[in-house]
């Protein structure tokens, strides 16, 4: 049983390494999603990811959305 385990565990752990060393080799940057929610700072401030390839699609999005939201509320 206690081999069985341990086999187990090493097995996973192998993988896991395999995983690490193919993600090494790829060099790929871990990325967040440009098309998820919008994420904010403490100040309200946008958070968005500078090499984006839709970042200007993003930005006139949420300028149209401003527009929209400034003539609703009459200012």
């Amino acid at each position: 049983m206690l081999g069985l385990v341990t086999l187990t565990i090493l097995a996973i752990g192998m993988l896991m390494a395999a995983m690490a060393i193919g993600v090494i080799f790829t060099r790929k940057s871990l990325r967040g999603s440009c098309g998820g929610a919008d994420v904010v700072d403490c100040d309200g401030e946008s958070l968005s990811c500078g090499a984006c390839p839709n970042k200007a699609e993003h930005q006139a999005r949420k300028a149209k959305q401003n527009e929209l939201l400034s003539h609703l509320s009459g200012r």
